[in-house]
């Protein structure tokens, strides 16, 4: 998924609502350092979250081997164990944990159900 569809889909909550499960660090991802990344954290606020995209859309990032990278709302976003390394969590274990999936919000927001739905069905 890209920067703004994690946007979109933080935006379905309340800002000053704690996850279980988010992310922080962002950086440029160790595998292709033209993508960003993130890493897995717990009990993140949404706006924690949401500053930590708007960080990756404003600074600008030193790949692992050298090279800055600038990120759009269109570049796919990994999120990691911990920075350095490659692969992602799955990003709809970290936004639905336990009861904190906002199912009503889901059928409720035809893009973000769009966007779950989409992400489900990606490689």
């Amino acid at each position: 998924m890209s920067i703004g569809d994690i946007k979109s889909l933080l935006g379905l909550f309340d800002s000053e609502e704690t996850l279980p499960v988010g992310f922080h660090n962002p950086h440029a991802y160790r595998g292709y350092y033209h993508e960003a990344a993130v890493e897995l954290a717990y009990d993140v606020k949404v706006s924690d979250m949401l500053a930590d995209l708007d960080a990756l859309l404003s600074q600008t990032f030193q790949g692992w081997k050298g090279g800055d990278y600038r990120y759009d709302d269109w570049t796919t976003l990994h999120i990691v164990t911990q920075e350095g390394r490659s692969g992602d969590v799955a990003l709809v274990a970290m936004l639905c944990l336990g009861d904190q999936i906002p199912v009503r919000r889901w059928d409720e927001d035809e893009r973000g159900l769009q966007l779950l739905k989409n992400f489900l069905h990606s490689d």
